[in-house]
């Protein structure tokens, strides 16, 4: 059981944050802290309330380095984030950051920002500014290796038509995942999925292909035995454990 480290959440979208938590919790995690940046007295109080197994720390105006020990637990960063973190307060965070999401890549948008140990998860619009692409550019072979050139030993979990995992000596590609997963806060809960692996031991490159095999395969558990239909973030989170 490890613990774990969720900077996330805004005031536009706190319910990113709360299901990044509640994923890292279901898939193993011991403990969930829950970081909050942009959030209002008011709704940092709802969390709290509302994720009573999640501790849900208003960080809002504080150093970073009087809120989180580095020392102990992994680190996801960005879901549900609205604004650009000031960098001149987050620098040490972000070198000591895990797993990478959307709203993280709003502060640092180059690759070689990143630490080198950073597993960053894009979908494609985010993929091709990270690396500064053609908008709407072919996802193929040919992409992926020149993007391997350029990643050092950092980790790319591309979300496109299949799940991509790009390290620098390797292309995975998971096609098991069914349709219903582009829905809104499915990737925030891929993101919970893989920090609580990384938390309770396993490697980079083992929390991120069975991650990314976890996710797919709860929705098609969603899909074999609930149905094909209405499924959401939250929904998806409950089919974990089967």
């Amino acid at each position: 059981k490890g613990t774990d480290h969720i900077v996330a959440g805004s005031d536009m979208y706190p319910g990113a944050a709360a299901l990044a938590s509640l994923s890292a919790l279901i898939t193993g995690s011991g403990f969930v802290y829950l970081h909050t940046f942009d959030l209002d007295h008011i709704c940092v109080k709802n969390m709290q309330i509302s994720l009573p197994d999640v501790v849900v720390v208003n960080s809002n105006k504080k150093p970073i380095k009087e809120l989180i020990d580095y020392s102990k637990g992994k680190y996801l960063i960005g879901p549900g984030i609205t604004y650009e973190f000031d960098k001149s307060k987050t620098c040490d965070f972000f070198d000591n950051g895990n797993v990478f999401d959307s709203g993280s890549f709003k502060a640092f948008k180059n690759i070689d920002a990143y630490n080198d140990d950073a597993i960053l998860t894009p979908h494609k619009g985010e993929f091709e500014k990270i690396f500064k692409l053609e908008k709407n550019c072919v996802l193929d072979i040919k992409l992926f290796k020149s993007i391997q050139k350029k990643i050092k030993s950092k980790i790319i979990i591309l979300k496109a038509f299949n799940t991509f995992i790009i390290t620098n000596k390797n292309i995975y590609i998971i096609d098991i995942g069914p349709s219903i997963l582009a829905t809104a806060g499915s990737g925030d809960v891929l993101s919970g999925i893989i920090v609580s692996l990384l938390s309770q031991g396993y490697s980079r490159l083992d929390a991120s292909l069975l991650g990314v095999y976890l996710h797919a395969e709860s929705a098609n558990y969603y899909m074999n035995n609930i149905s094909n239909y209405g499924m959401t973030a939250s929904k998806l989170i409950n089919c974990i454990p089967f």
